[in-house]
């Protein structure tokens, strides 16, 4: 499950009334614990690492060896669904004038 930062009343017509990239580069740049990132690399327990690539990745220090990734795309930032990253979701939001939305399109 995803959280979505949209300004969109159902997270997938978040092109309707998008967030644009830059206006996400900027939040991040004012948050000292994220960095824009190329990539998220993730290591599975089998020792892999998957890589996930995309214009607007970002990554958030949640705590030591804790990095938390949030993905742009199509005017929306996803997250994974996680009850201890919701505030600072719900800060990120505010600072674009959006909304945080769960799968089911309720306002969280």
């Amino acid at each position: 499950m995803n959280l979505h930062i949209t300004r969109a009343a159902r997270w997938f017509e978040s092109d309707e009334t998008p967030i644009s990239l830059q206006e996400w580069k900027n939040v991040v740049l004012e948050e000292s614990d994220m960095t824009m990132v190329k990539a998220a690399e993730i290591m599975t327990p089998a020792g892999i690492t998957i890589s996930v690539e995309g214009e607007g990745m970002a990554a958030w220090e949640f705590e030591e060896g804790c990095t938390v990734w949030f993905k742009y795309r199509d005017g929306e930032i996803c997250v994974p669904y996680e009850e201890e990253f919701i505030d600072k979701v719900k800060h990120l939001a505010a600072k674009l004038q959006a909304n945080v939305l769960d799968e089911e399109n309720e306002m969280i």
